[in-house]
């Protein structure tokens, strides 16, 4: 059996939980302006009422580069935004290394521009059915969100969706023989821009800049 819990630390950051017999638990740290942690334990080995301790080293986020561009530039900030996209692991909804580096830029930005709001978009290769499908691809935008949370972002400012196996990126359906860089490709988060209610994609950026004149 396999669950995960958030987990909240008192004043000083202590916490504590009791975990179920025989069954892994991931536990997510989750601070602000910190990269957030998941942590694993097992209690199939323990017979008897036991105190485990596990103490945990936060690592402080770096903020990364990122030049702002004015919000009546709504192309160049489509064309921004277009690149953000995080990568997973196979059956995974972490947010890994490589993926982190990427998400931050999207909370700079966030940062950069209050009048936008987000909208996080999250799919699957074609392996597994569709229902886990579905689950996994919203598992993937909730970890998405919280790690912008964990950054400063307002829980307010984004929106998730979940389209499971929908909308590949290519040809790697179900009976086709893909590489694991074709499917990897598919188990993705993309972003989107809103501002007033529309997706930025939507927005003539005349509008834009007629309300800034």
């Amino acid at each position: 059996m396999n669950q995960q819990l958030m987990v909240k630390t008192d004043d000083k950051g202590h916490y504590s939980y009791e975990l179920p017999k025989d069954a892994n638990t991931k536990l997510y740290f989750n601070v602000p302006n910190f990269k957030a942690v998941n942590l694993e334990v097992g209690t199939q080995d323990i017979q008897s009422d036991t105190i485990l301790i596990r103490d945990i080293a936060l690592e402080k986020m770096m903020e990364t580069a990122i030049s702002k561009i004015p919000a009546e530039e709504c192309d160049a900030i489509r064309k921004l935004i277009s690149q953000f996209i995080l990568y997973y692991d196979l059956d995974k909804s972490f947010i890994r290394k490589d993926a982190a580096l990427v998400a931050d830029k999207v909370a700079i930005f966030l940062k950069q521009h209050p009048e936008f709001e987000l909208v996080a978009s999250s799919y699957c290769d074609s392996r597994a059915s569709h229902a886990y499908n579905m689950g996994l691809s919203l598992r993937r935008s909730q970890a998405a969100k919280q790690y912008l949370i964990a950054r400063g972002i307002e829980d307010s400012r984004i929106k998730i969706r979940y389209f499971g196996e929908q909308n590949l990126v290519n040809d790697c359906k179900d009976g086709v023989n893909c590489s694991e860089v074709q499917q990897q490709l598919n188990r993705r988060t993309q972003f989107y821009i809103v501002h007033k209610g529309k997706k930025i994609e939507d927005i003539d950026c005349a509008t834009i800049r007629s309300a800034r004149k």
